[in-house]
């Protein structure tokens, strides 16, 4: 239960920092090697989600305090996201 109210924890963080429109579909999921593992609930944003990919690298080298992730990867969830990540935000 901690390792996801961590992850609930960084992508409230997370969405603070993107615009309104697309705030409310990014979850981060962790890190994979040197990928940021995000998350989203639609196809729809992906392509919005890649073009704030510096934004979102630069707020988790600050939330993890170290610039572990170098890249973004963006796995559509449309058949809901894991249990925890809406109710924990």
């Amino acid at each position: 239960m901690r390792h996801a109210t961590q992850l609930a924890r960084i992508s409230s963080i997370l969405s603070a920092t993107l615009p309104p429109e697309l705030a409310g579909h990014v979850w981060f999921a962790g890190c994979d090697g040197p990928s940021a593992v995000i998350l989203t609930d639609s196809p729809n944003w992906v392509v919005l989600i890649r073009f704030q990919q510096a934004q979102l690298l630069e707020a988790l080298s600050h939330i993890l305090e170290v610039p572990t992730c170098t890249q973004i990867i963006v796995r559509v969830v449309p058949e809901g996201l894991p249990n925890g990540y809406l109710t924990q935000r």
